[in-house]
């Protein structure tokens, strides 16, 4: 797939995902603060609570919502997303003057997909395991900072790093303890725990160019920040999330204006294209 589809996953992969309110297990009123606590295991736990995942199941999701341009190069599109946990997730998207031509990235179990549907169907080629990994390590991301939640299936160890500031908003760091190939690093509201932007760094390929941005050599660096987080459904869910690719600065800005979770999804939008 190479560095076109690499930089699409990390850049383009953004979702809002909201579940339907379940009985709280909360037991204080005491508001939650992140402040002066350097345990990660108890920092994670309790941006989970704060954003509602400590309480709450997600089994599956869609939404929609439209991208904001922020050069006057892009065109603005809309995306939906959905997903069934713990294996399928995909991303349409269309141009909107263009409606009848969809994009499609994501992956159904072990299938990667990665095609054209509309009046002209085109599949992409044939993928690589490397180029299905990428996919769901961004996903894994995006999951991570919605949600505080891992990708099902896996294991996700944090370290404190410190209390630090993040575009302008106290915070704590936590650095996510994986792969040499894949760095994360996470910021919490200092006072509210909620999560407030998320890096991820991927070995970039041998076509990638140096990444000036990123804190090592040969890594490529995507940022999210959620902003205008909302109580919805018994989540604090950011309706705003703007994206940051390499050094270049604010590079992508999408609205959530439609959503639904744990509802019937239709099977068909994780079809595999035809090969």
């Amino acid at each position: 797939m190479g560095r076109t589809t690499s930089v699409f996953v990390t850049a383009a992969l953004v979702a809002l995902v909201v579940t339907r309110p379940a009985r709280s297990t909360t037991t204080s009123a005491a508001p939650l603060r992140c402040s002066g606590v350097k345990d990660a295991d108890v920092l994670v736990a309790r941006g989970r609570q704060a954003v509602g995942s400590a309480s709450h199941k997600l089994v599956s999701f869609w939404a929609r919502g439209r991208t904001q341009p922020v050069r006057p190069t892009f065109m603005p599109t809309v995306v939906q997303f959905a997903a069934i946990m713990p294996d399928r997730f995909v991303r349409l998207s269309w141009e909107m003057k263009r409606p009848n031509i969809i994009d499609v990235l994501g992956f159904n179990g072990s299938v990667l997909l990665t095609d054209v549907r509309g009046p002209v169907k085109r599949d992409r080629g044939p993928t690589t395991p490397e180029d299905l990994e990428r996919t769901r390590r961004a996903v894994a991301t995006y999951l991570m900072g919605w949600f505080m939640l891992p990708m099902p299936g896996s294991r996700e160890t944090f370290r404190f790093s410190g209390e630090v500031v993040y575009r302008g908003r106290p915070a704590v760091l936590l650095r996510l303890v994986d792969s040499p190939m894949w760095l994360r690093s996470l910021w919490l509201d200092r006072d509210s725990c909620l999560p407030l932007g998320i890096v991820s760094e991927v070995a970039g390929g041998a076509r990638d160019e140096p990444d000036p941005g990123a804190s090592a050599p040969g890594f490529v660096r995507t940022e999210l920040a959620f902003l205008d987080r909302r109580s919805t459904s018994g989540f604090q869910a950011p309706y705003r999330i703007q994206t940051y690719f390499r050094a270049a600065g604010l590079s992508g800005r999408v609205n959530i204006e439609q959503f639904e979770i744990n509802g019937k999804v239709d099977a068909d939008l994780f079809r595999p294209p035809a090969r």
